[in-house]
């Protein structure tokens, strides 16, 4: 699982060094998408098309490719582990189980606390030490900073975001490393995100 993330972390971190997404003060920009983001039981955030980590409630879900995925959801004072691995046409589950409290250690957690915790800190959202999580001051502004251009917010050239772009409504926020880019989006961010484990994974827990 802590595999899985590394590549996640090195690119959000590119994001939030550039574009300042988890600071900031004016309305209707990336940090304040992000507070409700982090606040949220149910989302999912999207690194490219294929890489996903999501929330719903007591479940989470990690995939990298349409050929794996996994699933983590919380039953009393364990935690059920479907993994799940493409074989031809199909999907072969595994299914394994740990307590709440060994799952926390595993996303880096002393203790469990809830799976939305366990979701922030795994996904670097918020850091396991609350005294880290203190705002720093703004290095971004988003008025000044940012042109729109295509339905986008685009960095301007000569500020520390030249180049990145933005677009948000009230449940999502899409951002392009660079506007340039052909790609729909780089990392997508989706509030009120629904989860439900595959039958085949529930059936491969009896």
């Amino acid at each position: 699982m802590k595999k899985k993330v590394v590549l996640f972390v090195a690119i959000i971190l590119v994001a939030v060094t550039a574009c300042a997404l988890l600071v900031g003060c004016a309305p209707a920009n990336p940090d304040k998408f992000m507070e409700k983001f982090i606040e949220s039981d149910s989302k999912a955030y999207y690194m490219g098309k294929d890489m996903c980590y999501a929330l719903d409630g007591d479940i989470m879900m990690e995939t990298s490719d349409e050929d794996s995925a996994s699933y983590y959801e919380l039953s009393g004072d364990e935690v059920i582990c479907y993994s799940g691995y493409k074989d031809g046409d199909k999907f072969e589950w595994r299914v394994s189980k740990m307590n709440k409290e060994e799952f926390a250690g595993e996303v880096g957690l002393d203790k469990f606390e809830s799976m939305k915790k366990c979701f922030n800190v795994y996904t670097r959202l918020e850091s396991a030490k609350p005294e880290d999580n203190d705002k720093v001051e703004a290095t971004v502004d988003y008025k000044k900073d940012f042109e729109k251009k295509d339905g986008w917010l685009v960095g301007k050239e000569g500020t520390l975001s030249a180049g990145m772009a933005y677009k948000i409504s009230s449940k999502e926020m899409l951002v392009k490393l660079s506007f340039e880019s052909e790609v729909e989006f780089d990392i997508k961010a989706v509030i009120g995100h629904k989860l439900t484990i595959p039958a085949e994974a529930k059936s491969a827990n009896k």
